[in-house]
């Protein structure tokens, strides 16, 4: 929060709708940080109709008569007076302050030289956001308008002088590591109990992919026979193109991990169970079942035709199953496989 003042016998300059304020504060390389001292925190004001005469706060402000307008000119509310003013009235009435200027046609290059102007930088300085959409970003486009970029008047800028050809800008690199950044903690698939076994830092900005890719490094792992979810309990993240704002694991503190490839969208997970013809139930156990991906529009005709191989998989590498050459399986068609419903 900036609060201006204006120097003993003077006033502060005109309100102009027009004029664009933008909070800016420069970047001190020395600290790795942003300088709040009281000259490196200041509005840079840009009209973005003129921006080839750009106007730029200073600390000699000078003081400029508005020229009266007597036609709709507002009349000041006296509060010990018995008459109300006609607040519904087209003249008379009590107008609210006009709003400031939300046009962001200004380019990046005007804003640039502005900012520089404004905090006494005698260098060229690269302007990045620390909030808003474009938060982190460096706008690098002199010839776009920092609207193209997604900023906004509300957001803070910061000005940071180019270093050598050699060395990188530091802001988006901190802004990286301190705020674009998530924790998360994740179980190894074999130990789901253990939610907090490993840990890793990640961009928020990456993809589920790419997130995936480096959790199956730390367990060695194939990532492609792994899948995430939110929570254990919780249903697969599906689409592993989107980022981690978008599936809403940015702001998480743990992901979890298990066994087998994401399920592919318009697909659903089935728990396969095995019914036991002498018990004459369901044998409710993980060790008795497996999971199987299935088109959402499959009939069940589908489903038995497609399911009957990997049913037979997971008969005969089933542990239960481990020491059986031969069974039920080995004169089974899937015309012979019956499906139950999970609640018979």
């Amino acid at each position: 929060l900036i609060l201006e003042m204006s120097e003993h016998g003077s006033c502060s300059e005109p309100w102009d709708p027009d004029m664009l304020n933008l909070m800016f504060c420069r970047w001190d390389r020395d600290s790795s940080g942003v300088s709040l001292a009281l000259s490196d925190l200041c509005y840079v004001r840009v009209h973005p109709k003129d921006q080839t005469t750009l106007e730029i706060t200073s600390e000699s402000m000078h003081c400029e008569q508005a020229t009266p307008d007597t036609k709709g000119e507002v009349q000041e509310y006296d509060p010990y007076s018995d008459e109300m003013p006609d607040l519904f009235g087209d003249t008379g009435a009590i107008q609210p302050p006009p709003l400031a200027s939300t046009n962001m046609s200004v380019q990046v290059a005007s804003l640039r030289v502005a900012a520089a102007a404004a905090l006494g930088m005698c260098e060229e300085v690269a302007i990045i956001p620390l909030t808003g959409t474009c938060a982190g970003k460096v706008l690098d486009n002199d010839a776009s308008t920092i609207a193209k970029f997604g900023a906004s008047a509300c957001d803070i800028f910061c000005a940071e002088p180019f270093p050598s050809a050699d060395i990188d800008l530091q802001a988006p690199a901190v802004y990286e590591r301190v705020k674009n950044s998530v924790h998360l903690n994740f179980n190894h698939p074999d130990r789901p109990q253990y939610t907090e076994e490993f840990k890793l830092t990640a961009s928020k900005d990456v993809t589920v992919e790419a997130l995936k890719t480096m959790i199956a490094s730390e367990l060695d792992l194939a990532a492609k026979v792994l899948h995430l979810c939110r929570e254990q309990g919780k249903p697969q993240i599906k689409d592993e193109s989107k980022t981690l704002r978008e599936v809403g694991i940015a702001e998480s503190t743990a992901v979890f991990v298990g066994h087998g490839a994401p399920v592919p969208p318009g697909h659903v997970m089935l728990q396969v169970y095995v019914y036991s013809r002498e018990k004459r139930e369901v044998v409710r156990s993980a060790e008795s079942s497996f999971f199987y991906a299935t088109k959402i529009g499959n009939t069940v005709k589908d489903l038995r035709q497609e399911m009957f191989d990997a049913f037979v998989a997971w008969y005969r590498d089933d542990d239960l199953y481990s020491g059986v050459t031969s069974g039920p399986v080995d004169c089974l068609s899937w015309q012979k496989l019956r499906l139950r419903d999970g609640q018979a």
